[in-house]
């Protein structure tokens, strides 16, 4: 099957969701447009685009579109680890190394997590340093400091 898009602009955010058999596989804050063909199936757009407004504006602390996650199997297992953090909680690098039985695995953790291709509903802005500070974000720390209100996380 091959791979669709569609742009959405939400409160002011661009996002740009690829799709592959109705499911999203990629959701992105960019103003980038991928060569592809532009999806067709309203319901999800439509979807996608309810979740994405309601969880920006404090009123859904999920989203519950259709997804894939494609990846290595390593980085589903991380991928899997950011899926059970709660809204408004966060982990840090090491965190998630433990839970995946190797502590020395952080570096590893932390490249999974930067390769993280579904933005909010794999919840990579929740992943932050030991030491408290917020480390990286593909699409900038001024998204990931505004996710973080939104969550109330301090």
């Amino acid at each position: 099957m091959m791979n669709k898009y569609f742009s959405l602009n939400i409160l002011n955010n661009n996002f740009l969701v690829i799709t592959s058999n109705n499911k999203v596989i990629s959701l992105d804050i960019t103003n980038e447009t991928p060569n592809l063909i532009k999806e067709d199936n309203h319901n999800l757009i439509n979807n996608v685009k309810q979740e994405l407004t309601n969880y920006l504006l404090g009123k859904s602390k999920s989203l519950n579109f259709p997804y894939e996650l494609i990846g290595t199997s390593f980085q589903k297992r991380v991928w899997e680890i950011l899926l059970n953090i709660n809204y408004g909680e966060t982990l840090n690098y090491e965190d998630i190394a433990i839970k995946l039985g190797n502590k020395n695995k952080v570096r590893a953790v932390g490249n999974a997590v930067g390769k993280n291709p579904i933005l909010i509903k794999v919840p990579c802005h929740r992943v932050i340093k030991k030491n408290g500070e917020l480390g990286g974000f593909s699409s900038g720390i001024d998204v990931k400091l505004k996710l973080h209100e939104i969550e109330g996380i301090k």
